[in-house]
């Protein structure tokens, strides 16, 4: 055999060997491949999930956002009518607005539940549901009848000035939102009077301008924080819906898995921190004149019930979404998950009773949330 044939033949022998040793078995090879085939078709389901719960938040934010156009139509209609059933009729329709809002509570939630990366979304909603509320802060109340913005003359009617002096040195001084509407719609003890939004033509203190006057200052205020509301609600949707608002790129920034792991989170804080002390603060007692705390969340409109009711319903759709039910709650929990929430929303919609305590359905709703909480969903 010539010298540089044998020398081939060597090494084709040991490259061969060198083969034989590092190929992997097709067995293994076969079952890193699907390893990593169910890994990355396990993040596309968490990504698909995550930006569809997202998406959810924007159709209810932006139902939200319809329905206060007809809470500005009703209230025209009440400063032109002045009846009682004009008022009765913008008072529902604050109810209806309101109880959308609540609607979102889970997505809102993720504000309070996660304020390191979504403070910015308890700013947004300070303007558009902030309570508790000084009632004295916007028109008389109690022996203080010539209390507030509305009897302030020196307080001038426009939106630079209401902004300005909402949360002015204290965040129960408010000016804007939900409840700042309430008072005038309710006034005291639910007595507020159609004929409080009478305009008055008569000026019996000539020394006082006939647009300085409560009645009317009381209008132009009314309708001016229906748009303002408006204003504002279309601000937290463009942060929630557009891809340069804050609040969606935040999200987006975080890795599929951690978007869910924040809605857990929010659903933990909402059933803990919001739900469970409005059951405290109101237990027993509804109508227009739920004040038996000063902190109840609908302390003059009343119906904190419903208010509530919409909230657990939010959450419901939420964790009941065919795309997010398998990964927003572990697959052996969801079952009872459903129901104690069934519970929870029939219990909500039954009239109330002195003897009823929410807390332990709440606490065994927290604690089935508890385990997808640890849970590393982030897939490796």
């Amino acid at each position: 055999m010539k010298p540089w044939l044998k020398t081939s033949s060597l090494t084709l022998v040991l490259f061969g060997s060198l083969l034989a040793c590092t190929e992997k078995p097709a067995t293994s090879l076969s079952t890193e491949i699907e390893t990593r085939e169910t890994s990355v078709e396990a993040t596309l389901v968490l990504e698909d999930a995550s930006l569809h719960a997202w998406q959810l938040g924007t159709a209810s934010l932006q139902d939200t956002a319809y329905s206060l156009q007809a809470l500005q139509k009703a209230i025209v209609v009440l400063l032109h009518e002045h009846s009682e059933e004009s008022l009765a009729l913008a008072r529902q329709q604050w109810h209806e607005s309101h109880k959308r809002y609540h609607n979102s509570a889970i997505f809102l939630a993720i504000g309070e539940s996660n304020p390191g990366l979504f403070g910015h979304l308890q700013t947004l909603t300070f303007n558009v549901d902030a309570w508790p509320i000084q009632p004295g802060y916007i028109d008389s109340y109690g022996v203080y009848t010539h209390s507030g913005i509305v009897n302030d003359i020196t307080v001038p009617l426009n939106a630079e000035a209401i902004r300005r002096q909402h949360g002015f040195s204290d965040d129960s001084e408010v000016t804007l939102g939900f409840h700042a509407i309430a008072y005038l719609l309710w006034g005291e003890n639910g007595e507020r009077r159609a004929s409080d939004f009478s305009e008055a033509k008569s000026n019996i203190n000539l020394d006082t301008a006939p647009a300085d006057l409560p009645a009317n200052r009381r209008r132009v205020l009314l309708q001016l924080q229906a748009q303002l509301l408006i204003d504002d609600a279309h601000v937290l949707l463009k942060h929630w819906q557009f891809s340069k608002g804050q609040l969606k790129s935040q999200y987006e920034a975080l890795e599929a898995g951690s978007r869910i792991e924040l809605l857990q989170a929010a659903a933990a804080h909402l059933l803990q921190n919001l739900i469970q002390p409005l059951f405290e603060q109101t237990q027993g007692i509804e109508g227009a004149a739920a004040t038996n705390s000063e902190t109840a969340h609908n302390r003059f409109a009343g119906n904190t019930r419903a208010m509530a009711a919409a909230a657990v319903d939010g959450l419901d759709r939420l964790f009941a979404d065919p795309k997010l039910g398998s990964v927003i709650i572990l697959e052996g929990e969801r079952v009872q998950w459903q129901t104690l929430l069934g519970e929870l929303q029939d219990k909500l919609k039954a009239e109330p009773s002195e003897q009823e305590d929410f807390s332990p359905l709440l606490n065994q709703l927290v604690t089935l949330l508890e385990p997808a909480l640890l849970r590393n969903v982030n897939p490796t």
